[in-house]
């Protein structure tokens, strides 16, 4: 009776044991590299749905109004809508009326994402016909290295800064 194994087994077993080992360590790397790039592609999307809503907001407005680093309110044809940074989150509220009268409820833009560092600027501070947001300290007069911080789910992604003007027809 033969105990043991051959030199030709025992080398057959350690490069299956290999094959098996790499074929599993390139699954384990897939899967960090896809929920990398799963987070990035949400960024892209939430930055991308902040400047359609924002820009939207701010090009139609007939006025920008009660502006300062933590928030504004355009005013236009369909109502008011205000913008407010709130503990590092970016809120925005809709009404009908008088826009020195805000009404309803605020809601998070970003949600889950937030912007630590953010504030608001504005190109003239009597009377804004644009509207940037960007880390502290925003200045519209110098924008060069600016950028714009969004957090998700605990890591920071470096975006460009936001900046949109109102339309003047």
């Amino acid at each position: 009776m033969r105990r043991g194994l051959t030199l030709v087994e025992l080398a057959v077993v350690l490069v299956l044991v290999g094959v098996l080992a790499l074929a599993f360590s390139s699954l384990f790397l897939m899967g960090v590299r896809t929920e990398r790039e799963t987070g990035l592609l949400q960024v892209h999307s939430l930055a991308q749905d902040l400047w359609d809503t924002l820009g939207r907001d701010v090009r139609g407005a007939l006025a920008v109004q009660g502006y300062s680093a933590t928030g504004f309110i355009v005013s236009g044809v369909g109502g008011c809508v205000q913008y407010r940074l709130n503990g590092g989150r970016l809120e925005r509220r809709t009404w009908t009326g008088s826009c020195a009268s805000p009404t309803g409820t605020f809601l998070d833009v970003l949600n889950p994402a937030g912007l630590p560092y953010a504030q608001f600027c504005y190109d003239n501070a009597s009377a804004p016909a644009a509207v940037a947001l960007m880390d502290n300290p925003c200045d519209m007069a110098s924008p060069d290295g600016k950028r714009l911080t969004l957090r998700l789910q605990g890591r920071d992604f470096l975006l460009p800064p936001l900046a949109v003007s109102r339309r003047t027809d």
